[in-house]
């Protein structure tokens, strides 16, 4: 066409425009994954201190937390790739993956952010899942939000509770106008089948042709930059087994996947009987493929080996016929035994001071939320870690002591099934008090 195109290629520094909210995202994670350096958020200092301390702390995994004013539950996760701002408080078994969270934020109980950028003064109450989407300043979600992918909630917007907004939604403050009118009209009323009953804000519709007016996939390209896989290129579309039961594509999650092949290196330990140190060698290589945090990798490996007698009738319906019938609780306690006693190396060796207690113990909860018809089992899971010094009297009684045993929810039901061995636990100390004062 006898144009030319003059492009200088930089070996030794970072450069990047962030034109739309994919390349937001892009940047932002090589920021949080430190391909910037030295422009890594740890090396930043504080607005107020210009010469003074950082503005966060950096740990392994790509995970920043502020010097100080951070509330984190000891049951929640910080997966890799994550900021949070200072002042922020998250809630019990929250889970936030590459996500950056701003100052004086709230997180609730039971959340789950993943690919999420939360500006500062964020409410999210409990029971929410935000994936792929941009929260302004001062937003608040209410209980029992979904985000889908694409969404973006400008300043002040309220939505909830107990909604869904669909993919590539675009909520602001306040509603379209015309361009032609001088003065506000009369206040608008919120659609409540969009942001909900106690909700506040109005659809932004971005101009676009006609024809596009009910794209959803448009809004999703105007705003997130990202079109949509042309239907004639064969091969750029996803294999069967990258989809969904709906046909979408499934976002590829690291824990789950780490789950996954924990699964299967211990069910192939017990098939092939498999030494705890090979299995230790598998795991930990799954663990750096994925990168996964040590908390994480002892919570999965709990779980999955107390969820073995489940899967093993699941593949073999316990006699060689795939019925995947779920054993009774009896048979799961008989079940459950000779897998503690098969695992007991492999538990012992990611089991072993007062953090990894903690998470071994977060890992039985999980079990619990995920099999709530097992969980009078748990009684008898502590008093066997107890008697194997894997779990010890302090970390058990500190961890039941965190919940009433009324509290609704797993958190509550396996500390109802824990309870008379706890008391036994605090009797015997009791007891053995008594004697030393006698003494």
């Amino acid at each position: 066409m006898g144009n030319s195109i003059y492009t200088h290629i930089s070996d030794g520094h970072y450069a990047a425009s962030a034109c739309n909210l994919v390349m937001y995202d892009a940047v932002s994670q090589d920021v949080l994954q430190r391909w910037t350096h030295p422009l890594v958020p740890d090396l930043f200092v504080k607005e107020e201190e210009r010469e003074g301390s950082p503005a966060c702390v950096y740990h392994r995994h790509n995970i920043y937390k502020p010097v100080s004013g951070l509330q984190l539950s000891r049951s929640c996760i910080l997966e890799p790739s994550t900021f949070v701002g200072s002042g922020t408080k998250i809630g019990d078994n929250t889970i936030v993956a590459n996500s950056v969270i701003g100052k004086s934020c709230t997180i609730g109980q039971n959340v789950e952010l993943r690919n999420a950028y939360l500006w500062d003064n964020v409410v999210v109450e409990d029971g929410c899942c935000l994936q792929q989407c941009l929260l302004a300043s001062g937003v608040l979600v209410k209980r029992n939000v979904t985000i889908s992918p694409g969404c973006v909630l400008s300043f002040g917007v309220v939505v909830g509770p107990d909604i869904h907004l669909k993919k590539g939604t675009l909520l602001q403050p306040k509603p379209d106008t015309d361009g032609f009118e001088d003065e506000p009209a009369d206040v608008e009323e919120c659609d409540t089948s969009l942001v909900g009953k106690e909700g506040r804000g109005f659809e932004c519709r971005p101009d676009r042709d006609e024809e596009d007016e009910d794209d959803e996939e448009a809004v999703i390209e105007d705003i997130w930059g990202k079109p949509p896989p042309s239907l004639k290129d064969e091969d750029s579309a996803p294999e069967e087994d990258d989809l969904s039961s709906d046909g979408t594509v499934s976002p590829v999650d690291d824990t789950k996947l780490f789950y996954n092949e924990v699964v299967e290196s211990l069910q192939r330990g017990v098939e092939e009987n498999v030494k705890c140190d090979n299995l230790i060698l598998e795991i930990n290589s799954s663990r750096y493929a994925y990168n996964i945090a040590m908390r994480g990798v002892i919570a999965v490996v709990t779980r999955v080996v107390l969820e073995m007698p489940l899967l093993l009738c699941a593949s073999n319906g316990g006699g060689g016929e795939a019925t995947g019938q779920q054993p009774s609780a009896a048979e799961y306690g008989t079940k459950l035994r000779k897998c503690l006693a098969q695992f007991r190396a492999l538990l012992r060796n990611y089991v072993r001071d007062t953090e990894s207690m903690a998470d071994c113990l977060l890992g039985i909860e999980e079990f619990v939320a995920l099999h709530e018809q097992y969980c009078a089992a748990v009684g008898a899971i502590l008093n066997w870690m107890y008697d194997q010094e894997l779990l010890s009297e302090e970390a058990i009684t500190e961890w039941f002591h965190q919940h009433d045993p009324s509290t609704p929810g797993p958190a509550g039901l396996a500390r109802k099934a824990a309870t008379k061995f706890v008391q036994w636990l605090e009797e015997a100390e009791e007891e053995s008090e008594e004697e030393e004062d006698s003494d």
